[in-house]
């Protein structure tokens, strides 16, 4: 070998290779903080996304609530009442088009709370047309507290129970709290108050059609 051309070691070649080893333990020691890093992020899109579809739907069906009087004397004997606490909330109204066959639509939005003490949100859709069967899904999947309100004018407050057939509360809230990507903003959604039985309320027009 010339003077001018130089090699490694055999101490330098050692050295090097310790090193090398040391950053590949230290890249796999990385792996599962990323590894769990990776999945918080995917939970977070998730929770997002639920978030997001949520309160577009709730919003959507509570804006279409109408009193059971609307049916009929006859019709609204023979349905369940408004029954409206922190943990039930049954509402009678249209469902979104492309989710249902037509027509009023009971939904029944429960509170669940598990053996560990989490929340979930669940519902239960039941169309007044007889041929039609009736849906379940879950909105809220884990959450520390769900809890809905109802806002009374009279009183100039929000309360844990509504019932009654002929008025709706002036205001609904849901309550989320204890995600995984912690409290959600509040939901406050405002019924249509003055309608007919065929009314279906317009929010680009803001009015019954």
């Amino acid at each position: 070998m010339r003077a001018t051309e130089q090699g490694l070691t055999l101490v330098e070649a050692l050295v090097a290779l310790a090193l090398l080893g040391l950053l590949a333990a230290g890249a796999a020691g990385l792996l599962p903080i990323m590894s769990r890093l990776s999945a918080a992020a995917a939970a977070a899109q998730v929770e997002t996304l639920m978030l997001a579809r949520s309160h577009d739907f709730l919003r959507a069906v509570i804006s279409q609530a109408r009193p059971m009087s609307l049916l009929g004397s006859e019709a609204a004997a023979t349905t369940a009442p408004f029954f409206m606490t922190a943990d039930h909330l049954r509402l009678l109204t249209h469902l979104p088009a492309g989710l249902a066959p037509g027509g009023l639509t009971m939904l029944d939005f429960q509170v669940e709370t598990d053996g560990e003490g989490r929340a979930k949100l669940t519902m239960t859709a039941t169309p007044l047309r007889r041929d039609s069967a009736t849906a379940q899904a879950t909105l809220i999947g884990s959450a520390r507290h769900i809890r809905w309100d109802y806002y009374d004018p009279a009183s100039a407050g929000w309360l844990a129970e509504w019932t009654g057939r002929d008025r709706l509360p002036t205001l609904l809230r849901l309550r989320v709290e204890g995600t995984a990507m912690g409290d959600w903003p509040d939901l406050v959604v405002r019924p249509v108050l003055e309608q007919t039985p065929l009314c279906v309320y317009d929010t680009i027009a803001n009015r019954c059609r």
